[in-house]
């Protein structure tokens, strides 16, 4: 058995070693050593070989056949200086300065140097028609221009476009760790890396590479599956347009899976740009993360796109007046706006504006600028007829304060005010929740959809808190305290009810005194802020409070410094251990505060207690029942019965000061107005029964 196994194992290894192939090893070539220039060694090199160019400066233009795949170009302190260039008029032919046709070619270690700079003329640079080609650790100097038109804008590394070669196809395309600057005199600049549109499908990627001095654009790509990571791309001078551009020129052809991730870039007018066209190109699945990006006029702009993911970027001194914006988008289906930190902006931090859906979550926006109106968090425009939808959630927005306008001087309406979030949208519907908004001339300034729900927030130490100007959203559940002129205004043309119940504003007695407009609904609010909701609210004074339960209780809550609470019962007063409804309850505080009522699910039915002859002191609950109903037990008995006079209390208890009011109660005049939770005192000439139908709250 075991002289079996070793013939079996012998035949398998002779099998096997038969079926292998001898490896071709690449043949080495050295310049100037073999060959004088760099021509005739790729002219004379095999696929897969490797040639060696040593130092030297080397004037020519390359071409790498398309049968030369696999070739491996290795400079050592060598210099490739560029000849052709191509008239302006002809763009946008391309002369290479080395061609690329052949597949796995790889070209490393060279100080790659355009042509010198011509008026009316321009570089083509690295021309790529083959897949799996690698660009690394390269030198680049680009042919400046200074041109005033910028149509002789020197390339460094372009691609071939399918129209130029069909079927061309890119597919594995990496060019990584080089360095590219601007070569010769002009204040305009070069286009570092132009990607166009292939046949291919295969990703490409451009990493690690920096770029600086005078820039036009940085990287470019028209194409789909691309990958733009960790690039510093630093602007001295020059026009610098952008950074980062995706964008279809023209072709219609959509753009998918394109990743800008991890690159700083610094001083170019639009850090990282996507699309080129209002609403003309189809960008789909586009992600811009974890990007540094300085001093731009815009940073991240997306002009148009079908989706567009905008997360983990720092985005700080945008500057260039009216137009300068951290995050841009328009003309798009849907944008995430995720976890950005953005400072120091001159007129907006995230604006959004001609989209259907977005979400805009976690972001820190704040600015020190007070040069213009500024805006955090903008969604919509003047008559934005959009039907947008989605959420602003989660983010801090403060700083936005506009040195032109006067808070001590000056109404909402007199001037241009800076927002923290600004909606004007009137065909939206937003949920805008768990924001906290500080240090604004306006914390929130709302034109929006009826369907736009503000919750949860904290909206704090502004001028203004929340201003509304077209609808009446629901407002419910914030914290709306600390805002020195109003918490909540509306225009007094607005109509309607605005819904602002349940909200906390920074004590437990509800708003101050004028802190909200009219025509607002703030009770029930919240006794302490993130504290439980009830059914019904009121206001404690300092001293001494008196309420009346207007129906059967389940719990309440008594806020801020209680002292004592007595009910009136059967003429005399005891301690309360519960509200009772129609029985009058007094309540001492030190400070004032609030008091919350949660009523009996369902609660209905009729509830008196006895009038006494003489003094009683009773409580008159809200109900639904007519006026001639709420005392008839009272007006309808015979003059000799009745009440002669009901004094009625405003809140605090003191009989004989100017807290009470007299109601004459005679049965030629209806009584005043009775609120309820007040006690009344009511003088009978005989005993009589008081009684009120209560209905479900």
């Amino acid at each position: 058995m075991k002289r079996k196994f070793i013939s079996v194992y012998l035949i398998l290894m002779l099998v096997l070693s038969f079926g292998l192939a001898t490896p071709v090893s690449a043949n080495s070539i050295n310049v100037p050593g073999d060959y004088t220039t760099i021509q005739e060694a790729i002219d004379a090199a095999s696929p897969g070989d490797v040639i060696s160019v040593g130092a030297g400066t080397y004037a020519e233009d390359l071409v790498i056949a398309a049968d030369k795949t696999g070739l491996e170009l290795a400079g050592s302190d060598a210099t490739i200086k560029g000849v052709a260039m191509t008239p302006a008029a002809e763009f946008p032919t391309v002369a290479p300065n080395i061609n690329v046709l052949a597949d796995g070619v790889s070209i490393s270690g060279f100080t790659i140097q355009g042509p010198a700079v011509t008026p009316g003329f321009y570089s083509s640079g690295i021309c790529i028609g083959g897949s799996d080609v690698e660009i690394y650790g390269n030198d680049f100097e680009v042919t400046n221009t200074a041109d005033g038109t910028g149509g002789d804008i020197g390339q460094a590394i372009q691609t071939y476009n399918k129209l130029a070669i069909p079927g061309v196809d890119i597919s594995g395309l990496n060019i990584h760790d080089n360095t590219f600057t601007s070569y010769g005199e002009g204040a305009v600049g070069f286009e570092g890396i132009y990607i166009n549109r292939d046949a291919g499908t295969g990703s490409i990627s451009i990493g690690n590479n920096v770029f600086s001095g005078v820039i036009v654009r940085a990287i470019t790509t028209e194409r789909s599956n691309a990958v733009v990571g960790s690039n510093d791309i630093l602007a001295s001078d020059g026009w610098a347009w952008t950074g980062v551009l995706v964008m279809d020129v023209g072709s219609g052809e959509p753009i998918d899976s394109v990743a800008v991730t991890g690159n700083t870039i610094v001083g170019l007018g639009n850090g990282v740009k996507i699309g080129d066209g209002a609403g003309e190109d189809t960008l789909t699945n586009l992600a811009v993360l974890d990007n540094t990006i300085t001093g731009s006029i815009k940073g991240v702009y997306v002009r148009t796109a079908e989706d567009v993911t905008i997360a983990g970027n720092a985005v700080s001194d945008t500057t260039g007046g009216a137009d300068s914006v951290a995050i841009s988008v328009g003309f798009t289906e849907s944008a995430a706006v995720l976890a950005n930190t953005i400072s120091n902006f001159e007129k907006g931090g995230i604006v959004v504006k001609d989209t259907v859906a977005v979400l805009i979550e976690d972001n820190i926006v704040s600015t020190t600028s007070v040069a213009l109106a500024s805006n955090g968090i903008q969604v919509g425009y003047d008559m934005d007829p959009t039907a947008t939808t989605g959420t602003i959630k989660g983010n801090l927005v403060t700083g936005c304060l506009w040195d032109g306008y006067d808070p001590l001087t000056e109404m909402y309406e007199d001037d241009w005010t800076s927002s923290g979030i600004l909606v004007i949208a009137p065909n939206s519907a937003l949920e805008i929740s768990g924001n906290e908004v500080q240090n604004n001339d306006v914390g929130m300034d709302i034109e929006a959809g009826i369907d736009t729900s503000i919750e949860g927030n904290d909206v704090h130490d502004n001028s203004y808190g929340i201003v509304f100007w077209n609808a009446n959203p629901a407002v419910n559940l914030n914290s709306i305290y600390r805002n020195t002129l109003e918490a909540v205004y509306r225009p007094y043309d607005l109509t309607g009810t605005l819904d602002a119940e349940n909200n906390w504003w920074g004590q437990s007695s509800g708003p101050a005194e004028g802190a909200v407009s009219i025509d607002v609904d703030v009770a029930p609010w919240l006794l302490a802020e993130g504290g439980e909701q009830y059914d019904r609210t009121m206001v404690l004074n300092a001293g001494w409070s008196i309420v009346s339960p207007d129906a059967e209780l389940d719990s309440y809550d008594i806020v801020d410094s209680v002292g004592l609470v007595l009910a009136y019962d059967d003429g005399a007063f005891v301690r309360a251990t519960a509200l009772d409804p129609v029985i009058p309850v007094f309540i001492k505080t030190a400070d004032g505060g609030g008091i919350g009522f949660n009523y009996v699910a369902e609660s209905m039915g009729i509830f008196s207690t006895d009038l006494e002859a003489g003094w009683n002191l009773i409580g008159i609950p809200e109900t639904d029942a007519a006026p001639d109903d709420i005392l008839s037990s009272i007006r309808l008995g015979a003059n000799n019965e009745v009440a002669l006079a009901t004094l009625a209390s405003q809140g605090a208890y003191n009989p004989s000061g100017e807290s009470f009011y007299e109601s004459m109660l005679d049965v030629e005049y209806a009584p005043e107005e009775l609120f309820p939770f007040d006690g009344y005192w009511a003088y009978m000439n005989v005993a009589k029964e008081f009684g009120v139908i209560v209905v479900t709250p």
